[in-house]
């Protein structure tokens, strides 16, 4: 009997450990994948397993996923004495001495915007977290820093040691606010800036038109990599030759949707002095209220793109570091203009604006509450 037992026991051991190493490796795809872009027979294949085999231990690829999930959590956030700017500090550097954990996050971040996701809970729930322990300790900053966090880590992901998003975060939490005229001033800027002009597609839209729009939503929803050229076709009913006939291939068509929704709406773009760049940057937050399909569009390539192995990581690179240029430039001129004091580095400055407004637009598919031109508008007042 004795030996009967050691037996189940022996195989049971194997099972855990076989199943521990189907996470192991699962974690390392889907941060290379996306959830969207993994197929769990191609999956099976890599690790020398058959599907049937995988699927013994885990039923459904969600199920691995949350899995996976439970065996990688966010590091918890500390609550050691010390002031409110050394704990968010702390919680960074933390944060950041597991960067597997963090690839994972940010693979998900993107495709998880849609409530369906299976990893859509767990993420609005890490954030939340994460929002609510921020706002203990600087009471009305609880959205704005959680976001700005985010952005600052896909800041760095695409331009490298240029960003520190520690030392981003450890200046700008250093900053006094602005005087009541400076921020009079900047909510005079504001105020007055033109209403920006939706986009309208084009009377009697072309077949282009149609494609570009409905590859937007299949890269929103699945994914760039999940998407396929057959599956953007069966969205429009056609042959998955026609769109082949208007774009030779899947990544020109992602050149192609990128070019699209970068087009008028690109603050890379913007034009003007520093003044204008401020009110045409503050039209493009108040209008994309109601663009919340090219929003969402953005927001998930973006971070999809974070890996430097995807199509369109040179693209956003790129973006970055115009977007970037132009603000730099532009709070220079402001403060030269005004006679004001720079709270902090212009470059810093540049870094923490777009931070702001790229995180707090992905933050709002998990909280839809946040209110970003109330958050930006408030943070304009403070720092500029």
């Amino acid at each position: 009997m004795e030996v009967g037992v050691e037996a189940v026991d022996g195989r049971a051991l194997r099972g855990i450990r076989r199943r521990r190493s189907i996470v192991e490796a699962a974690d390392s795809y889907f941060r290379s994948n996306g959830y969207a872009g993994t197929s769990l027979r191609e999956f099976s294949a890599s690790i020398g397993m058959s599907h049937s085999g995988v699927l013994r231990h885990f039923a459904s690829k969600s199920q691995l996923l949350q899995a996976v999930l439970e065996g990688s959590p966010a590091a918890p956030l500390p609550e050691h004495a010390g002031s409110a700017s050394d704990q968010i500090i702390q919680a960074m550097r933390e944060r950041r001495e597991n960067p597997h954990r963090m690839g994972l996050y940010f693979s998900l971040l993107g495709e998880a915007s849609s409530a369906d996701h299976p990893a859509h809970d767990t993420l609005a729930e890490e954030i939340g977290a994460r929002t609510a322990w921020i706002e203990q300790r600087v009471p009305g900053q609880g959205a704005l820093l959680s976001a700005v966090w985010d952005g600052l880590e896909i800041l760095a992901r695409f331009l490298g040691e240029s960003i520190d998003p520690v030392a981003i975060m450890q200046q700008m939490l250093a900053v006094t606010p602005a005087s009541a005229a400076s921020a009079l001033m900047i909510r005079h800027l504001l105020d007055e800036a033109p209403s920006a002009t939706p986009e309208q597609s084009p009377h009697g839209e072309t077949s282009r038109d149609q494609i570009l729009a409905a590859a937007a939503a299949a890269f929103a929803e699945e994914g760039y990599r999940a998407a396929s050229i057959r599956s953007i076709a069966t969205r429009l009913g056609i042959a998955h030759g026609t769109i082949l006939y208007h774009f030779g291939s899947k990544e020109e068509l992602l050149d192609g949707v990128l070019s699209n929704q970068s087009g008028a709406s690109d603050v890379a773009a913007l034009a003007g002095t520093g003044p204008d760049t401020l009110a045409q940057l503050w039209s493009r937050i108040v209008a994309n209220e109601s663009r919340t399909d090219i929003v969402r569009v953005y927001s998930s390539l973006l971070c999809e793109a974070s890996s430097p192995s995807h199509p369109a990581h040179e693209f956003f690179r790129t973006r970055y570091e115009r977007v970037l240029a132009r603000f730099e430039a532009a709070h220079v001129h402001i403060v030269e203009e005004h006679c004001l004091r720079s709270s902090a580095p212009h470059h810093i400055i540049a870094a923490w604006v777009v931070a702001c407004w790229d995180g707090l637009q992905i933050h709002r598919n998990f909280a839809p509450a946040i209110d970003v031109p109330a958050v930006m508008s408030a943070e304009f007042e403070r720092i500029l």
